[in-house]
């Protein structure tokens, strides 16, 4: 019998849009178990935020990192991962994910608008006891 991972991708994603976390959660742990590497794992971003609805942050971070190890340089993302660093992770941690965004946003689109960038930043930096303009120094 085979597995129609389209069908489980969208049972999925219409649980995800539908906010039936618990639902979007097993259906995407079924298709990447059925194939690891679907859509060059972006169900791991996708289970990362419905796993981060439900509160389980541990699983959350993982598939966050899972999903950036299949592609880095993916600003959605890398973003998702540092938001999800804002709220629940350190932020020394959090700065270095919205540094490295920062850094992509700019070398892939010249006139990006990184100002929410730089105000969450900003936010960071203080939590951290670290001056702005350090931080800044960094992009």
């Amino acid at each position: 019998m085979s597995i129609d991972l389209l069908v489980i991708e969208q049972k999925a994603m219409s649980a995800l849009n539908a906010r039936e976390y618990a639902v979007a959660v097993t259906a995407f742990k079924e298709l990447l178990a059925a194939q690891p590497d679907y859509e060059h794992g972006l169900p791991h971003y996708h289970l990362a935020h419905a796993l981060e609805e439900i509160g389980d942050l541990a699983m959350a971070r993982k598939e966050y990192e899972d999903a950036l190890r299949w592609a880095p340089a993916d600003p959605i993302r890398l973003g998702g991962y540092a938001s999800f660093l804002y709220l629940h992770g350190s932020p020394t941690e959090a700065i270095d994910a919205y540094v490295r965004l920062a850094r992509l946003e700019k070398a892939t689109n010249a006139k990006a608008d990184i100002s929410d960038i730089l105000q969450a930043l900003s936010v960071l930096a203080e939590k951290a006891g670290l001056a702005n303009s350090e931080v800044l120094s960094q992009i």
